[in-house]
């Protein structure tokens, strides 16, 4: 009798403590489910799910680091840092406004989409190029040839990642005057820019980074649409200055680079760390050369061995 009780004990306690480890471990694949996060990976999580990001308080020394390494070098230009779970941020002359060339190709991008998603572009249906839509500033999409047909998401998707002017031209076109001036990118976001006559862009890297954050947290086109202007900025072939400085490969970053000849240098995106989200944006003065790629390449990797020290 003794040992059919303490037979049926023992079966008890494996039933409760089955149940226990059955529990602990639907709650833990319930915790690392998030269906809507994953289909949208390089937005804001807070935007989507409740998911608290692991916070990191004091970058004083950060801050320095960054300003002894500017001194040393006699590094002329602005930098901004930020922290995403936090809003922390290291500004470094961050609110002068300089020229900044390709990196207007993504507000070009946002307009395009708000302007889809407002009905006043069919974003999916071929047109074809126009000659004076042709420049062989940068990229390769003008040896296609007037004629060539391609949708206004197929060039901006070649705008971003190759950095093309010839689809900056399609997409500027495809937006035409379809966008009031009060849906304008830079207007809707509100930040502090000046607009040449001839299209050129100056902003300062604070307002820049404004643009980036606006689409991790997809404040301006919808979930989607962001989602889809991030992919292809994680695509670009340009990583020898803010991804160059990251040792871990297979971290994404969403990333836009910009020359203008012997002025300025740029490179401003958002680094992809596991709950350390942050972006980084740099516009340095000088000739598009190696000297300018390893100073942001190094700026780069401070910031990241910071944050993941």
């Amino acid at each position: 009798m003794k040992y059919r009780i303490m037979a049926g004990v023992v079966a008890l306690v494996l039933i409760v403590a089955s149940g226990v480890v059955g529990y602990s471990a639907g709650k833990r694949k319930n915790a690392i489910s998030d269906p809507v996060g994953d289909a949208y990976p390089l937005l804001a999580k807070r935007t989507l799910v409740n998911n608290p990001n692991d916070p990191l308080i004091n970058f004083t020394p950060l801050r320095k680091q960054l300003n002894d390494y500017i001194d040393k070098n006699a590094i002329h230009g602005s930098m901004y840092f930020e922290y995403l779970p936090t809003g922390t941020a290291v500004r470094i002359a961050d609110d002068r406004l300089q020229e900044v060339a390709s990196l207007l190709k993504v507000p070009a991008a946002m307009e395009l989409f708000k302007a889809a998603e407002l009905g006043k572009v069919q974003i999916d249906t071929p047109i074809a190029l126009k000659q004076q839509w042709l420049s062989d500033d940068f990229g390769t999409l003008y040896q296609k040839g007037a004629g060539y047909q391609l949708t206004p998401r197929e060039a901006t998707r070649t705008m971003l990642q190759q950095s093309d002017s010839t689809a900056l031209n399609v997409v500027r076109a495809s937006i035409g005057d379809r966008l009031s001036s009060e849906n304008a990118v830079l207007n809707a976001v509100d930040i502090d820019y000046a607009q040449g006559e001839d299209m050129t862009l100056s902003l300062s890297a604070r307002s820049y980074s404004s643009l980036l954050k606006c689409l991790y947290f997809s404040c301006y086109v919808n979930h989607k649409d962001s989602q889809t202007i991030l992919e292809y900025l994680t695509q670009t072939p340009f990583n020898a200055r803010i991804v160059a400085g990251i040792p871990d490969k297979t971290i994404k970053v969403a990333h836009k680079v910009g020359v203008i000849g012997d002025t300025n240098q740029a490179d401003c995106g958002i680094i992809y760390l596991r709950n350390r989200n942050y972006i980084l944006c740099m516009v340095v003065n000088g000739p598009d050369d190696t000297y300018v790629d390893k100073y942001m390449a190094d700026m780069s990797n401070m910031v990241y061995r910071y944050v993941t020290k």
